[in-house]
């Protein structure tokens, strides 16, 4: 596993099933202000110029060749609560600037989990396992996958998705976020 923000120290040594993930910037200032206006504050507007920004940087920093985006999934009851989806929306800008397929419903969340800002390191892996399926697993087989979401913490969101993924036939997955910290 690669990052191209470095490995922080609590996941040196530690083997992942994501191949490599790249953020836009940092989990402070003013993206981090955009990112809590549009997840919490219902500024879903937000999500195009994001989006964008995950797509220029994709198209601007990372030279790996992707066939099919796709987002986190989140649970029907959080679906509801919120009203959409802010990494489904920021995957779809960034596959509409790109032209690269994009596959919104590939990952189910087949159960609600915790919130994970709430939990520690452990806990999100625990909270997270065996959270998702995989809807069609011939659309994976042998594609290089890129998951989108907004914030990439302790990776315990991101490492699920690969290994559910993976466990389909992926040959790589790779993932964008907004910020990591």
């Amino acid at each position: 596993m690669e990052r191209e923000f470095g490995t922080c120290w609590s996941c040196k040594g530690k083997k992942f099933s994501f191949d490599r993930v790249w953020a836009v910037g940092r989990y402070d200032g003013i993206l981090k202000e955009l990112i809590h206006k549009f997840k919490f504050q219902d500024r879903e507007y937000l999500y195009r110029p994001l989006g964008e920004l995950m797509a220029r940087y994709l198209a601007d920093t990372i030279n790996q060749k992707i066939d099919l985006v796709t987002s986190v999934p989140m649970s029907k009851e959080r679906l509801r609560e919120r009203g959409y989806n802010q990494a489904s929306l920021l995957a779809g800008v960034i596959a509409r600037e790109t032209g690269i397929m994009f596959k919104d419903k590939l990952l189910y969340r087949q159960r609600r989990t915790r919130p994970q800002y709430r939990l520690s390191s452990e806990e999100r892996k625990e909270n997270l396992r065996g959270a998702f399926t995989l809807i069609q697993k011939q659309d994976v087989r042998e594609q290089t996958v890129l998951v989108v979401d907004d914030i990439f913490t302790t990776g315990a969101t991101i490492e699920e998705c690969a290994l559910t993924l993976k466990r389909g036939g992926a040959k790589r997955v790779y993932a964008l976020v907004l910020a990591h910290g």
